[in-house]
């Protein structure tokens, strides 16, 4: 139509415009299906998103409130782990305070607390090792103590002998002091 007015043959242009308008026609019917199908394609799409949407929201909330609980059963695990070896500690420590030491901790974790319980452990049996010592030497110390007491009670025997025979000669001397004194 347009070759055909550019031509000046204006009776092939209008009968080529009437075909345009009908081919236009056609053109937006077929581009209004096209729009209603990407409608409906888009519909199906949103309606699978949001059910996709919905079930996986279910899910999240569903792994979030088992998650929560298995944290919180794994905190309440750890702290009454916790709280029973450090009772342990707590009774061994009182123990060991009151001077019993027949007492020892049970405590086998690699982790500080297993490491506070080894060394109270060590503690107790460097206390044991030291008196032992102190009883060790006390009885060393009390032998020593009856060898002196009776090397005391020996040399005061030899000294009531001296006092005795000082006593004698001072005696002797007042005798003798005496005669002397008769002769003068």
């Amino acid at each position: 139509a347009i070759e055909a007015a550019n031509n000046n043959d204006y009776k092939t242009a209008d009968a080529g415009y009437s075909n345009i308008t009908n081919g236009r026609k056609n053109l937006y019917s077929a581009l209004d299906k096209l729009i209603a199908l990407n409608v409906k394609q888009a519909d199906f799409s949103y309606d699978t998103n949001m059910k996709t949407y919905s079930s996986y929201s279910v899910f999240m909330i569903a792994a979030i409130i088992t998650c929560f609980i298995i944290a919180l059963a794994l905190g309440i695990f750890i702290s009454i782990y916790i709280s029973k070896s450090l009772k342990k500690i707590i009774i061994f420590a009182e123990a060991l305070g009151n001077g019993d030491l027949t007492k020892s901790i049970t405590i086998t974790a690699k982790d500080e607390i297993g490491a506070l319980a080894a060394a109270l452990n060590q503690a107790a049996d460097q206390v044991k090792t030291l008196i032992s010592e102190i009883i060790s030497s006390s009885s060393d110390i009390s032998a020593s103590s009856e060898e002196l007491t009776a090397t005391t009670e020996e040399i005061s025997s030899k000294m009531y002998l001296v006092s005795q025979s000082t006593e004698q000669i001072a005696k002797g001397s007042q005798d003798l002091g005496a005669t002397t004194e008769e002769v003068g």
